[in-house]
């Protein structure tokens, strides 16, 4: 088929030449508006978290007939049991760090605060999300650490949940310290987390840390707070680094020892989409990103198959026209 008889054909059906126009201009709308949307998707799945990520797994368990942390006595047995697997974890030889963690980068299990620079404040200068660990933390989970210093064993307390919003000290993200304090003097400042009129005191400074909420938008995605505590509570979390390239080892140990300590005890299985059990920290991002990437599959298969029938209506209708012109 030559160029001439197309064109001819297509100056003797001036209607259907508009409407395989209208046809087209919709469908590039369309394609434009998908490759927009993937491209967001895309973006997002490949932002940093700020941890180094290789070499980490986390480690969801729950007690059989634990106490409630009602009391002290209730809160030092389940703080008892807590130190004991830390220090079993911590002795593996595959282990190279442990830290007691109430939720990870990605994990769509928030806990966020506002966060202020006056006491009492209901309405907080901006918003964050609160990680609590132990003196390991910033080992464990590979953040980098850019001003100030790291914890230490002194700094870390143990007890309720209602204690997370009342820490002496914190550590915040790069992101956060320059929101609060633009003149990059956020070190030996206080900060105030919630309506609280007890201030916490900025000793170190992070790189990065993404928050657990995959879908946060870029104003607030490294808006978080490092508080060292140790949450009492029947059901606790661990983040586990192991020597390079031993992960495996690492998780195949951590789930015999912890039933070797305890087997009252629950461990889920765990896995690529499941949130709980022992699982990397490449499963945890998986699940994390699970909705995105379908999106992005999703939209990139409607695309091609738009973009497809209008190729193929385009060429049909041509071929049709110039069959009857030669006839």
């Amino acid at each position: 088929m030559t160029l001439h008889p197309m064109l001819a054909a297509l100056l003797k059906h001036k209607a259907g030449v508009f409407l395989i126009g209208l046809q087209i201009a919709l469908t590039l709308a369309i394609v434009c508006n998908i490759l927009f949307i993937v491209g967001q998707r895309v973006e997002r799945v490949w932002r940093p978290t700020g941890l180094v990520e290789s070499d980490l797994f986390m480690v969801t368990q729950t007690f059989i007939g634990a106490p409630g942390a009602d009391d002290q006595a209730a809160v030092e047995k389940l703080d008892s049991m807590q130190r004991t697997d830390l220090a079993a974890l911590r002795g593996l030889p595959d282990v190279a760090s442990a830290t007691p963690i109430n939720t990870l980068p990605l994990l769509r299990s928030r806990w966020g605060t506002s966060v202020g620079l006056q006491a009492d404040q209901q309405r907080g200068a901006t918003q964050a999300d609160t990680y609590t660990g132990g003196e390991q933390m910033l080992q464990s989970l590979g953040l980098q650490l850019v001003a100030g210093r790291d914890f230490t064993s002194t700094d870390v307390r143990h007890g309720a949940e209602s204690k997370i919003t009342k820490p002496p000290v914190v550590i915040v993200t790069k992101a956060l310290a320059d929101r609060l304090f633009p003149h990059g003097d956020a070190l030996g400042k206080p900060i105030y987390l919630g309506v609280n009129s007890v201030p916490s005191m900025i000793v170190g400074e992070v790189a990065r840390m993404l928050t657990s909420n995959p879908d946060e938008n870029d104003a607030f995605a490294y808006h978080a707070v490092l508080i060292p505590l140790r949450i009492d509570a029947a059901s606790t979390a661990y983040a586990v680094r192991s020597h390079p390239n031993r992960m495996a080892a690492a998780m195949r140990e951590a789930r015999k020892t912890l039933f070797r300590l305890d087997p009252l005890r629950i461990i889920p299985p765990g896995g690529r989409y499941n949130p709980e059990g022992i699982r990397t920290f490449a499963q945890i991002r998986s699940w994390g990103y699970a909705l995105d990437l379908f999106m992005v599959q999703v939209l990139s298969v409607i695309c091609v198959i738009l973009l497809v029938i209008t190729g193929v209506g385009m060429a049909g209708l041509t071929s049709f026209w110039v069959n009857q012109r030669h006839k």
